[in-house]
């Protein structure tokens, strides 16, 4: 369904409307399925904490906005202001190493600092950038397009490792590796879409 939407025109189609019904129908059969069983091949029991729940809607919509950023901006540099593919990697490249950076300080201080409080700054720096990209033009210079960049990676470092810590809270020690299997399903699904 995901792969034939654009060539179909998504909702448009009668083949794309059929196959999510499909899916919706196997998605409800496969949930109850699994919560009926004694032992199930995927432990869903992990969705009955909050923090789990949570962490994962926040990490789902985090991860594809930031996802959607790596894929338009290069794009959008390559079409519209004729940038090679080497410059506009160029441009993206901070958003790594920034990263990188912060995240060895944001995991050190992570213990003395409230999780939910460093997410928040996370879609903070996500909100703050989105609105610096919303006012470029065909004549923004190269200096300016890494503003955002930086205060994306910067707002990546402050994302994944609390919100981790986040998912796994209040978890008993056998269910994290199901919550963290879960999280990072969900998650790479909808970065995906």
């Amino acid at each position: 369904m995901l792969d034939k939407g654009k060539e179909l025109d998504w909702f448009h189609s009668g083949e794309i409307i059929l196959l999510t019904v499909i899916a919706a129908i196997g998605l409800v059969y496969f949930i109850v399925w699994e919560l009926g069983q004694d032992h199930p091949l995927v432990d869903l029991s992990p969705f009955k904490g909050l923090n789990l729940n949570a962490g994962v809607i926040a990490i789902s919509i985090g991860y594809g906005l930031f996802f959607g950023s790596l894929v338009i901006m290069p794009l959008w540099l390559q079409t519209q202001l004729a940038y090679t593919a080497t410059e506009a990697g160029k441009v993206m490249v901070p958003v790594g190493i920034f990263a990188i950076l912060l995240s060895l300080i944001i995991g050190k201080i992570l213990p003395k600092v409230e999780a939910r409080k460093v997410t928040s700054a996370a879609f903070m720096g996500f909100a703050i950038v989105f609105f610096l990209r919303s006012r470029f033009n065909t004549e923004v210079d190269t200096y300016t397009l890494l503003i955002p960049t930086l205060t994306l990676g910067a707002a990546m470092s402050m994302f994944f490792i609390p919100l981790t810590s986040i998912i796994l809270s209040g978890q008993p020690p056998e269910k994290i590796p199901a919550a963290s299997g879960l999280s990072n399903f969900v998650r790479i699904m909808c970065g995906g879409m």
